[in-house]
């Protein structure tokens, strides 16, 4: 007998293919697939690096936040030397100069002076400079052995101080007393300028009146000796 023809009877043989996907069935649980698959060494590297770069940011802001609290500490630390040694109350400044002169310490009074202060009597000219103003004042010191300033008032604007004075001038009996204004400009401490106004008809009467006070009170002494003197002398005769 002769096969039949595959073409005759229309059937064909499965392919290869087919017939190994036919013997090998495939299941769902085979080969599990899960979304959390191990990580990588580039992954962990990745995340690594990430750390480190958190941890550098990190010590960086620290670094950072240290260098701004260490500026801050220094920045107090020089308005600190500068509150104590360069905001010095203007008005305590130049009651202590006032205070200086009246003890007649020519070297306490230009401690409180600026290298370039100005000291003028209005309208005399005025002395610049710290050895110009020294020796201004030795010479007012070398005419008289005692000097006073009474405050009436005393008024602060800033650095300019204003002062309402009676200054009294003494040479051994005779003390000359008379109205001044005084205006003060003070920076870190130190007196930069001096200016007085007084009048000066006033200051000549006021040198009057010292002189014939000191004229009267010595020939009330001359008197009273003499007194004492006679008293003496008739005691003796008695």
């Amino acid at each position: 007998m002769t096969e039949p023809d595959d073409a005759a009877t229309g059937q064909q043989e499965p392919a290869a293919d087919d017939t190994a996907a036919a013997a090998t069935p495939v299941t769902e649980d085979a080969v599990p697939v899960t979304d959390d698959a191990p990580p990588t060494a580039e992954d962990t590297g990745a995340e690594d690096t990430g750390a480190e770069d958190t941890a550098a940011e990190d010590t960086g802001a620290e670094d950072t936040a240290a260098e701004d609290t260490a500026a801050e500490d220094t920045a107090a630390e020089d308005t600190g030397a500068v509150a104590t040694t360069g905001t010095a109350d203007p008005k305590a400044t130049v009651t202590a100069f006032l205070a200086a002169l009246e003890r007649l310490d020519l070297d306490g009074a230009m401690a409180l002076a600026a290298d370039d202060i100005v000291y003028q009597n209005v309208p005399l000219a005025p002395a610049r400079g710290v050895r110009a103003v020294r020796k201004t004042l030795r010479s007012m010191f070398g005419m008289c052995t005692g000097f006073e300033a009474r405050i009436t008032h005393l008024a602060a604007d800033g650095p300019v101080v204003l002062t309402e004075r009676v200054d009294v001038l003494r040479y051994r009996a005779v003390a000359v007393e008379f109205w001044v204004c005084g205006t003060f400009e003070v920076r870190d401490g130190r007196i930069t300028l001096w200016r007085d106004y007084f009048d000066w008809t006033t200051f000549l009467l006021a040198t009057a009146r010292g002189v014939g006070r000191a004229a009267v009170g010595a020939g009330l002494g001359a008197l009273g000796r003499r007194g004492l003197l006679a008293r003496g002398s008739g005691v003796q005769d008695g």
